[in-house]
Formats: structure tokens, C-alpha cells, sequence
């Protein structure tokens, strides 16, 4: 027979003196218990202690029925797991039912009453709004970023617990519109419970939570979730696609289309990837992935990258050596006509295949090219014995430079003045 219970046979004869030296008891059973108000009920971060065990995320024991659970305050009884409904084999451990915050008190000034059972008001560590530690052994909590209704962006200082995922290996984002308030929230889960009460988003709504509120200045924001640290450090930004603020550069099909100071540059390949969070919060990780096929489009770019604007009116190739007497050229104009020249007498006229004429445009219209004649080609110290001179037409304007380092020095598939030589040179 223990300390307390002897008390208790005691009291049979002297009910005040009883009542009092109970009270007495059981206070410092509980506080002396190992696990008592410290632990009973918290989350495991800090530690269980001796008497409890890690349980669903709670610090607990596991229990057959209410008396397992003496020794952990008055109230405190055996029950199935607080979120679904137990399913045969699922372990019972020791709660504490409520009906109002007061309930809960003996635990501790952290606790309210929530779904009917005393948790800690706010998750310890995490600085998130509700606590994940309601979720049943096999699940984890899952967090999200809720929309900013005024922007019509994801507000990435908005985050909050939305449920428990029973499915964590197969997670993937997710749009969800909560019943209670109507408020739209994104986050990544395999299987949120029902009772969390989201419904899926409409393709309206699910189109608004694509962009984190970060890039909410850009006139085309990028798909990404991520901060502009993260997108741009797996994405990358400050190139053909995205400027360094993480913004999409306007997309064009002339240079029309582009502010003054632009032109339209041809990408070979167009991102399609999406940026997201695998887990909301201090400790989340970002990835983007999309569909991996190569689309073709164009973006406006700044002609101080990227070259001189307007449509190109003819390319002419010279080259210069013992060979070549006079010059060997090859001029080509936008229809793909193309006049050759041999020495200073003999010349004959050709026209480029379609295939040929399209990647021309695409090396001419391209960043590379324009920039290189106006600017000057970094390509090695020019030859001795020969030369090779490239000029391009622009309406009003005329770029040319000495490229033969260029062209000796490089495979065509390693620059693309060696891949234009190649090309009219196979005329």
C-alpha cells in the first residue's frame, strides 16, 4: 500500500483533517510524479521525461483503461487517439477531456481546451499559429500559406497548421479552400484527413495561388512559392527568362511588343517549372520542377545585354587570305537569298533551305550576336594570315567586326559565329 493510500484508509474517522491531507497528497503526487505538469500533455521537443513516452507527438503513456493514467492529475483518463476514430489495433493513451479552457488549468498556463481535449495554446518551437501535435501516430502535421484576398497572391507570412497527413509519402500540393471561413490555403499533402474541412479550389482560385506575394510587383510573376532566394537558386534569375528581382520578362513576338530600351530575344526553351514548398515554414525546402519538352517563345530583353533591336536586313561574310584573292563572300538577305563571291569576278546566287534560313534568324535575332559586333567578340588574339569580317544590316544601322578568331578557334557547336560560318559556308 502506498503513502496516499494509507492517507486515504485513514481519513475514514476525521472527514476535515481527510479532506485537507488528500488535497495535500494528490497535489504532490502529481508534481512529484516525473511527469506531472512539466510534461504530461506537451510536445516532445523538450523532452518526456522519465514516466511518459513520445506518443503521437504528445508526451504520454500508452493505456488499457483510466487507471494506467493515476499519478497524472485529476481528470486525466484513458482514450483513443484525438484525431479519427480508433481502428482495431490503433494504442490508446492518457488525455485530458474538456469542455472549456478552465478545464485545462492544472496543466499549466500554456493549455486551452481544444476539440475537446487540454493542448498547448500555440506550438512550442515552431512560431506557427495552431499546434500540429493533434495528429495520431503515423501522421504529421501538415502547415500552409494562406492567400492575401486583396492581392490575389500567397501570403507567405500567413502560415497556419491545416491538418494531419496520413500519407506523408506521396505528397504534393495542394489548393484548399477552408469550410470555416472560406479563406484559401496551399500546402503539400498526401492525405489530409477530412476533418481538417477543406474542399479542393476551383481552377479560378487555384490559378491565384501559384505567386508568393513577393513577386507581386512584377508585371508577370513567376510560378514559384519560394522566396526570391530560393527560386533563384534553383531556378536562376537575372537572364534570358527572369530579371534579378525573380519577375518573368515580358513575353514578345516582335520587338514591338518591347519598351524602347528592349528587344525580343528567341528562347530556345521556355520554363514551365513550378516553384513550391515542401513544408511551410523555418525549416522548409523549396523545389521547382514542370513539364521537362522544350517550348519555343521569346522574351523582351534590354538591348544593353542583349544588342541592338530591329528586324535584320542582310548578313555579309568577307573572308580575307592567300586563298581568296580579292575576298571570298557570302551575303544573305531575310528572304534567304544568298550571293556568293569568289575573288573579284566570279559570283553565283543560292537560297538558303527553310531549316537554314530558321536557324540564322535564330543566331542573328538571338543575345549573343548583335552584342558581339557592337561590343567585340572575346574570342582570342587576331590571325596574322587571314581575316574574317561579319557585318549585319539594321534598319539605319550597320554592325561589323573582325571575327576570325572566332571561326579558327571554336566548333560550331561552342560558338555561334563558328555555327554561322558553317552554315553559309556549306553554300
Amino acid at each position: 500500500m502506498t503513502a496516499i493510500e494509507a492517507r486515504r484508509n485513514g481519513c475514514i474517522g476525521a472527514a476535515i483533517g481527510c479532506l485537507l491531507l488528500l488535497a495535500a497528497a494528490c497535489a504532490r503526487s502529481f508534481e512529484e510524479s516525473g511527469s506531472g505538469e512539466t510534461h504530461f500533455l506537451s510536445t516532445c521537443s523538450s523532452g518526456c521525461g522519465s514516466e511518459l513516452s513520445c506518443l503521437g507527438a504528445l508526451c504520454t503513456r500508452a493505456c488499457d483503461d483510466s487507471e494506467a493514467c493515476s499519478g497524472l492529475g485529476q481528470g486525466a483518463s484513458c482514450e483513443a487517439p484525438s484525431i479519427g476514430a480508433s481502428d482495431g489495433g490503433t494504442e490508446r493513451v492518457c488525455d485530458r477531456l474538456c469542455t472549456r479552457d478552465r478545464d485545462c488549468d492544472a496543466l499549466g498556463a500554456g493549455f486551452a481546451c481544444t476539440d475537446g481535449r487540454c493542448r498547448v495554446a500555440q506550438a512550442e518551437d515552431s512560431g506557427l499559429a495552431t499546434p500540429e501535435m493533434r495528429c495520431r501516430p503515423g501522421c504529421v502535421g501538415v502547415h500552409g500559406y494562406a492567400e492575401d484576398p486583396a492581392r490575389g497572391c500567397v501570403d507567405r507570412t500567413q502560415i497556419g497548421f491545416v491538418g494531419c497527413d496520413c500519407n506523408p509519402n506521396a505528397a504534393f500540393p495542394h489548393c484548399g479552400r477552408r469550410a470555416s471561413d472560406d479563406s484559401l490555403w496551399v500546402f503539400s499533402a498526401g492525405e489530409l484527413g477530412a476533418e481538417a474541412g477543406f474542399a479542393a479550389c476551383t481552377p479560378e482560385e487555384s490559378d491565384r495561388m501559384v505567386n508568393a506575394c513577393e513577386f507581386a510587383d512584377c508585371a508577370v510573376q513567376p510560378l514559384s512559392l519560394c522566396t526570391l532566394e530560393a527560386t533563384c537558386a534553383d531556378r536562376g534569375c537575372n537572364n534570358l527568362e527572369f530579371d534579378a528581382r525573380g519577375c518573368r520578362r515580358m513575353p514578345c513576338t516582335s520587338d514591338a511588343e518591347c519598351s524602347d530600351d528592349e528587344r525580343c530575344v528567341p528562347l530556345t526553351c521556355v520554363t514551365t517549372s513550378w516553384c513550391t514548398v515542401a513544408d511551410p515554414g523555418p525549416g522548409e525546402s523549396c523545389g521547382c520542377g514542370g513539364v521537362p519538352a522544350c517550348r519555343r517563345g521569346a522574351a523582351c530583353n534590354p538591348v544593353a545585354t542583349v544588342g541592338p533591336a530591329g528586324a535584320w536586313q542582310s548578313l555579309e561574310l568577307v573572308e580575307v587570305h592567300d586563298s581568296c584573292l580579292g575576298g571570298c563572300g557570302r551575303t544573305v538577305d531575310a528572304s534567304g537569298v544568298i550571293t556568293i563571291s569568289i575573288g573579284r569576278d566570279e559570283t553565283r546566287a543560292g537560297m538558303l533551305s527553310e531549316d537554314d534560313r530558321a536557324t540564322l534568324a535564330q543566331i542573328i535575332d538571338g543575345p549573343t550576336l548583335r552584342a558581339g559586333l557592337r561590343d567585340g567578340f572575346e574570342c582570342g588574339t587576331p590571325l596574322d594570315d587571314s581575316a574574317v569580317l561579319l557585318r549585319l544590316d539594321l534598319p539605319g544601322e550597320r554592325l561589323e567586326g573582325e571575327v576570325a578568331p572566332c571561326v579558327a578557334g571554336y566548333a560550331p557547336d561552342e560558338h555561334e559565329v563558328a555555327r554561322l560560318y558553317q552554315l553559309l559556308g556549306a553554300y
